[in-house]
């Protein structure tokens, strides 16, 4: 299959975070834009102040942009009461690397806990989608050193 997403941007300068992400999503574009944004307690504080108020609707405006927010669960939970966030973001899909999924109170799931509660390795984790969560091994790489 052909690759969706041919470009990609790295950007590690927290100061200007925001005006990076604008500059980017709000381009016209026929293909799909997937933005992974790592941290995103300090993404939004890089907002400018004018805009944090319609936070929700710029969010809303974005056309065939696909954010993937990384982070802390305490990171994510610090923003889950926000018009934006709950407007915009689903919780009841995502990836839960590692142990802990069970005393999540973030997500949406109908995973019984039980389930969640069982024993898993490090590298191990979570996928979620539609609220069902779905045991997964994360790869790992080799060292050669």
């Amino acid at each position: 299959t052909a690759n969706n997403f041919p470009k990609s941007i790295y950007h590690n300068n927290l100061a200007d975070a925001f005006t990076k992400f604008n500059e980017e999503v709000t381009k016209q574009r026929e293909k799909p834009l997937l933005v992974f944004i790592n941290g995103v307690d300090k993404f939004i504080n890089s907002v400018p102040a004018d805009v944090k108020p319609n936070l929700n609707n710029y969010f809303a405006s974005l056309k065939n942009v696909y954010l993937v927010f990384i982070g802390r669960l305490i990171d994510l939970k610090a923003f889950s009461f926000e018009v934006w966030f709950k407007s915009n973001v689903s919780l009841d899909c995502g990836i839960w690397l590692g142990k802990g999924l069970d005393t999540s109170t973030i997500h949406s799931l109908v995973t019984p806990i039980r389930q969640l509660k069982a024993p898993i390795a490090d590298n191990f984790g979570y996928v979620i989608g539609k609220g069902v969560a779905t045991r997964m091994k994360v790869l790992e790489s080799e060292d050669n050193g």
